[in-house]
């Protein structure tokens, strides 16, 4: 049993008996379109071959295999081109909490070593994101950035320069100055996000679960993303700093060999 792009199940989708729906995905996305939308529609044109030529069950098991591997990335590909869209042009920013996490819970960054595929994903993150918002102890930890490093590779090189592109606010009363390309937030951290979000359009990423959880009881993160590690901690500084509301799973991919990308909203 499949599921279609929306959601609703279907298994009469996948028999062509009722329409054809490689041709539907073709029509969706065009034939040069989304390289996930071609796979689906070789493995699901080749299914409705066997089924007409008497293939063998196992081949036919084999093939719906496929077609099921194929569906579940063009779905996730969707929701987030979907999520993508509301990111771009919406006319507001959008806040996201986003940290590598153990399966246990925590957050300890000093566990996690990012591998070459998760690293260029995060360079891909900051050069794409409007900004960052930071409490004091993960903004001091941060400008370890600011001053090029010789041991550094390229990857590190691309990263740091991201990070120093972004605009970045800082919130803390104890801060008496920050860094380049940054403000501090001192007073009034509603006030102030909110007219953040509103002059800004694009993602705008939030630093540490404690800020997270001041700004989710102001109603006010839009996004949780969680990169979740094959990693056991069993102490320290978990995720979320407290209950929230329920949340609402929008995708789910890997990074890498190990890593699972989740992406929650507010339900």
């Amino acid at each position: 049993m499949m599921r279609d792009y929306n959601g609703t199940v279907g298994p009469e989708k996948l028999s062509g008996r009722t329409h054809t729906p490689a041709k539907s995905l073709m029509n969706m996305f065009g034939p040069k379109g989304n390289p996930q939308a071609r796979n689906l529609f070789d493995v699901m044109a080749k299914l409705q071959q066997a089924e007409g030529g008497g293939s063998k069950s196992a081949d036919r098991t084999c093939d719906m295999k496929s077609v099921d591997l194929a569906y579940n990335r063009l779905h996730n590909a969707i929701r987030t081109a979907r999520m993508c869209r509301v990111r771009k042009g919406s006319g507001m920013a959008r806040l996201v909490f986003g940290m590598n996490q153990s399966l246990d819970g925590y957050v300890d960054d000093m566990a996690f070593a990012p591998s070459p595929t998760l690293f260029r994903h995060f360079i891909e993150e900051a050069q794409g994101q409007a900004g960052s918002v930071y409490g004091r102890q993960m903004y001091e930890v941060m400008r370890y950035w600011d001053d090029d490093h010789p041991e550094w590779d390229a990857a590190e090189h691309a990263f740091a320069a991201a990070w120093r592109n972004q605009p970045k606010w800082v919130v803390s009363r104890s801060l008496k100055s920050v860094g380049p390309n940054a403000r501090l937030v001192e007073d009034d951290l509603e006030g102030a996000i909110r007219e953040l979000k509103a002059e800004r359009d694009g993602e705008i990423e939030v630093a540490g679960p404690d800020l997270a959880q001041s700004l989710t009881e102001l109603g006010l993160i839009d996004e949780y993303r969680i990169y979740l590690h094959p990693v056991v901690l069993g102490h320290g500084k978990p995720y979320f700093a407290r209950p929230r509301p329920p949340l609402r799973l929008m995708a789910n991919d890997r990074i890498g060999e190990d890593v699972i990308r989740l992406a929650y909203v507010p339900a």
